[in-house]
């Protein structure tokens, strides 16, 4: 049994029906497909997003308050003179210190990735800088140098962890760059997946859809033509030939309608000719008995010619 003869076993009705619904799910297959692929690309684009700016703007805010640590490290310097000064310049890198220090705790609490590897490598940095400049401070706070030169030196070792950590700072920019970069690549190959997706529920929507099409289009019209010849057939005078009527659906329907209507058309047909047959039989003993009644009549005007003959 193929394809067309199983889809004759249904009506017309049940199988356009059938194609809507078909229809209806395939489109939302493809709607779904591309939906749920545009809400991914949106999402991850998003996250990406808001994760690379609450980042970026971080380590600005990590970046301005080393700024200001070592602003308020060159101004106890300046005024290592003025002890007023210099404590509360203390007081400002204390604040700064500790403020420093929460930053890099939330980011480290965050997430994990390279760039806390990169914030627990400038963790210690920056208190091997404050465990250098805490000694110079002291001596600061007593007045302990006799100029702001002396006092600079002395916080070489200082300097250096801390330029370190600068160092360290870039690093950890580049990294986040690195993330930004890598999250745009992804949302790129999420882009092209969900093209590859979309393009492939479409192409099977047409593979079902057109074929389907086609076989359902073929077993409506092919019975159709085969009952207009049929019809053709009959209104020609051709009562012999023969349809058959597979299926249960309008056409085969309309075959059998066809077939039965030849049906009938032969029986009339038949009794019309056993009528005719009988009236020109009929007519025949007809004309034999006129022929009959015409000699005899013939015979009796002779005969009376013959008596009149004799009577005169």
């Amino acid at each position: 049994m193929n394809i067309q003869t199983t889809l004759r076993q249904f009506s017309i009705r049940a199988r356009m029906n059938g194609m809507i619904v078909l229809m209806l799910l395939l489109l939302a297959l493809v709607g779904g497909v591309g939906l749920q692929g545009m809400l991914g690309i949106q999402g991850t684009n998003e996250s990406s997003a808001e994760r690379t700016l609450a980042e970026s703007a971080r380590l600005g805010e990590l970046r301005t308050a080393l700024g200001d640590l070592r602003r308020s490290e060159k101004d106890m310097i300046i005024a290592y003179e003025k002890t007023e000064e210099v404590l509360e310049h203390k007081a400002q890198w204390q604040k700064t210190y500790a403020h420093m220090h929460r930053l890099i705790d939330g980011m480290l609490a965050e997430r994990s990735g390279a760039d806390n590897t990169v914030l627990l490598e400038f963790k210690p940095q920056l208190e091997a800088y404050a465990k250098g400049i805490a000694p110079v401070m002291a001596q600061l706070e007593a007045s302990g140098y006799d100029t702001a030169t002396v006092a600079n030196r002395m916080l070489g070792r200082a300097k250096e962890a801390i330029r370190a950590g600068e160092t360290t700072l870039d690093e950890l920019r580049n990294t986040l760059v690195g993330e930004s970069q890598a999250a745009q690549a992804d949302s790129r190959q999420a882009v092209e997946r969900t093209k590859l997706l979309f393009g492939g529920v479409l192409l099977l929507a047409v593979a079902i859809v057109v074929p389907l099409t086609w076989l359902n289009s073929a077993s409506i019209c092919g019975p159709i033509a085969q009952a207009q010849t049929f019809a053709q057939a009959i209104a020609g005078g051709d009562l012999m030939q023969s349809t058959s009527a597979q299926g249960k659906d309008e056409t085969a329907a309309l075959l059998r309608a066809l077939a039965e209507m030849q049906q009938g058309l032969h029986g009339m047909v038949s009794s019309v000719r056993q009528s005719t047959d009988s009236i020109g039989t009929a007519s025949s003993e007809i004309a034999t008995g006129n022929l009959d009644l015409s000699g005899r009549t013939e015979q009796a005007a002779s005969s009376l010619q013959q008596t009149a003959s004799s009577m005169e």
